[in-house]
């Protein structure tokens, strides 16, 4: 196997002098997380329709086998009535592609006596729901963080990333979700992790709540070292994530608010024989973590 030489790669120090306040700003005690509504939906995450938008996906909620009852999200917008109204704008999966079938083929979905059902046409079952009331559900949770992989158009990423912030102060998205989401959408190729950590980027302050995003990401890296002896292509820009606020995620682990066996998977990513940046900040934070 050829050798290589690891560059160094300029950073300043991992280590941050924190007081309590002052990290207490930066990253608030977690509350208890609210439990996690049992749902029978299954979820499918598809590519989009359209062939000029290489990122588009649409998320597929699937409450029967009937494919009358199985509803195609294709845009963060429609989502954004879930964190007030617990309702979703779909297209019905059996006649959204059928040319000239419009009659119910955009229902929308709502949340009510502790199960999905559609709106009907006089709005019998759309009474008012109460914000304590609107749920944690695995499927919205995978809908929410699907639409932050949407690079284009631009407007579509500040959408997603609205919603999966409401929901986070509104304590719809717990660190358990994030996790679960985060984990079922890596199976996907067509979901892209490095658009996704864009929302640290844009909103630093999502760290203490969304932060599992980044150690699944680097869970299922390390996987595909061992299966395939390389790195995913968008290990990149997740690392230098990490990487950029790693003086935080240290002094968070060191605080007990992540447990240090997250970064386990720096072990793995280091063993690859790739001078890339990728690798050399693994090897320099590995010590750190």
């Amino acid at each position: 196997m050829a050798s290589f030489t690891r560059s160094k790669v300029s950073t300043e120090s991992t280590t941050a002098n924190f007081t309590d306040a002052e990290f207490a700003k930066i990253w608030p005690k977690p509350l208890e997380e609210r439990k996690t509504t049992p749902s029978s939906a299954l979820v499918d995450i598809r590519s989009g329709d359209d062939p000029q938008n290489k990122t588009a996906i649409r998320v597929i909620i699937k409450l029967s086998d009937n494919p009358d009852c199985q509803y195609d999200i294709d845009s963060p917008a429609a989502l954004s009535q879930w964190n007030d109204h617990a309702e979703i704008s779909t297209r019905r999966l059996s006649v959204a592609h059928v040319a000239g079938r419009h009659e119910g083929a955009k229902p929308t979905l709502l949340w009510r006596r502790n199960g999905w059902m559609e709106k009907d046409c006089f709005g019998l079952n759309d009474y008012p729901i109460m914000s304590a009331e609107i749920p944690v559900l695995t499927e919205v949770s995978i809908a929410m963080l699907a639409f932050l992989a949407i690079g284009t158009p631009h407007n579509q990423v500040s959408s997603a990333q609205v919603t999966v912030l409401k929901a986070v102060r509104a304590q719809r998205l717990p660190l358990s979700q994030v996790r679960v989401a985060t984990s079922f959408l890596l199976r996907f190729p067509h979901w892209k992790p490095d658009t996704a950590v864009r929302i640290f980027r844009k909103n630093p302050s999502a760290l203490p709540h969304l932060w599992p995003m980044l150690t699944e990401c680097l869970n299922y890296a390390a996987t595909t070292v061992v299966a395939e002896g390389s790195l995913p292509g968008w290990l990149s820009e997740v690392m230098s994530v990490i990487y950029d606020s790693q003086h935080i995620l240290v002094e968070a682990t060191r605080r007990g608010y992540i447990a240090a066996s997250e970064w386990k998977s720096l072990k793995t990513i280091v063993t690859v024989n790739q001078d890339t940046t990728a690798v050399i900040q693994a090897q320099e934070m590995l010590s750190a973590f």
